[in-house]
């Protein structure tokens, strides 16, 4: 009977020793946090939660029952607004300190005891450095002579590239363990990466994260961009123009064809809009063609701001062919031959005018 006892007790230390291991433990102090409340956001194994946070002199701690690492969107009150401060959780114990007085101040927030957290932190880090180095050049482009003006724009253009995509590609390839890459890896996918790319980082992945939630969700997104892979097929359509004429995609058999999908309150989409007539001016006379697929409810604020921006290209609205390549933002578009196959996806400013060029140039080399 004794020894019944004494193994029951073993059982029960073995079980909450696996608790304490699944339990989060964070402890706060940030400067500035007067709030007697805030709010840990977070998604665990399928169910939302909103856990509310006692503060005392910008003092809290917080407790979660969980055993793998978890994006969290803690809201914090700034500027009088709500800031969603995002971070990664897992258990064990962890520690948060800094200040919310400034915007800078919260990008120098620290957090400890999350090798997760850590990765995302210097990737974080190191990509808005990339961001800063970009308005630099930025600045010496409009300050500079002709002659030196490609030369800062090329290397703009790599930075942009960096900052879009290929610092988070790096750290993905690099870290093929840690949970930041399958959450960055996520990201990539919504941003429509090439599929081609997407899929081997995914498959560089370890098999833990390739079968985590994160990683099915990875997986589910990527069968669903692979539908835009370089060399698939565009989806035929038939949508009715401004004019309530029928455009479809035959109508630009033998061209090579932008589909642009925008929106008339899209700030990035009415800026690229001028790199686009840039290149429409340039190459429509040569058989590139644009169209516009527009996200606006409004028609009246969509039709002013074709007019607005001057665009002489056909224009059309349509939700169904953005839900069918998993369009999750704007500005998004796809570069198409003749035959209607895929050449590229999310081309803009510098780097869509070097693949026109590029297209342009291949075509003459086999007219000759």
């Amino acid at each position: 009977m004794k020894n019944k006892f004494y193994f029951i007790l073993m059982l029960l230390g073995f079980a909450l020793n696996n608790e304490l291991q699944a339990q989060l433990k964070l402890n706060g102090q940030l400067g500035g946090l007067s709030a007697d409340t805030i709010s840990m956001n977070y998604i665990f194994k399928g169910k939302q939660h909103k856990d509310l946070v006692v503060v005392k002199s910008g003092a809290f701690s917080w407790t979660a029952p969980i055993d793998t690492p978890v994006m969290v969107a803690m809201k914090l009150p700034f500027a009088g607004e709500t800031f969603d401060y995002p971070f990664f959780a897992e258990r064990g114990e962890m520690q948060l300190s800094g200040s919310i007085q400034s915007l800078d101040s919260l990008f120098q927030i620290r957090i400890s005891g999350s090798v997760t957290q850590a990765l995302l932190q210097s990737f974080i880090r190191k990509r808005f450095d990339l961001i800063k180095q970009a308005d630099v050049l930025d600045g010496l482009i409009s300050k500079s002579k002709a002659d030196s003006v490609d030369m800062l724009k090329h290397q703009l253009s790599d930075l942009q590239e960096m900052i879009k995509s290929g610092l988070a590609e790096q750290y993905i390839r690099n870290n093929p363990k840690n949970y930041a890459s399958v959450h960055l890896l996520n990201q990539l996918i919504d941003a429509r990466l090439d599929y081609d790319k997407a899929n081997a980082l995914f498959q560089n992945l370890d098999q833990s994260l390739r079968l985590s939630s994160a990683g099915i969700h990875a997986k589910k997104d990527l069968a669903i961009l692979q539908r835009s892979a370089k060399g698939s097929q565009l989806k035929t359509f038939s949508i009715p123009d401004m004019d309530g004429k029928i455009v479809t995609l035959a109508d630009y058999k033998s061209k090579i064809l932008l589909v642009d999908f925008w929106a008339s309150w899209c700030v990035p989409c009415r800026n690229e809009n001028s790199n686009l007539l840039k290149n429409y001016r340039k190459y429509h006379a040569k058989g590139f063609d644009i169209l516009g697929i527009s996200c606006d409810t409004d028609s009246i604020k969509w039709k002013k701001a074709v007019g607005e921006d001057h665009l002489p290209w056909k224009q059309v609205r349509d939700w169904e062919i953005l839900k069918y390549y998993g369009l999750q933002s704007i500005p998004s578009n796809f570069l198409v031959d003749g035959n209607g196959n895929i050449l590229g996806i999310n081309l803009t400013g510098e780097i869509l005018t070097q693949k026109l060029n590029e297209v342009f140039s291949n075509k003459n080399e086999k007219s000759k």
